[in-house]
């Protein structure tokens, strides 16, 4: 997925920021599958149709149904105390 910000592409922004940096520090990816209730979470992509979301928050449960959040879809979401704004 690529995004455009007054004409530039986010690939095209990120090449030149990556390569004007040193040392940066790495974040391993992890799965959800394995997430437990209390660890602390960053969560990046485009939920429920909402666009390039990044938040961050302590996961409060996993497997939560969406028939609990009144969604007609088949898929358990995390549920975080991140605000989302």
């Amino acid at each position: 997925m690529s995004c455009h910000w007054h004409g530039i592409s986010s690939h095209f922004f990120l090449d030149n920021f990556l390569s004007l940096q040193e040392n940066l520090p790495i974040l391993e990816l992890g799965s959800s599958a394995s997430l437990r209730p209390g660890e602390w979470v960053v969560a990046v992509g485009s939920p429920l149709a909402l666009s390039n979301t990044v938040t961050s928050g302590i996961v409060s449960s996993t497997g939560r149904k969406s028939r609990e959040l009144g969604l007609s879809n088949d898929i358990d979401y995390i549920q975080t105390d991140a605000a989302v704004r």
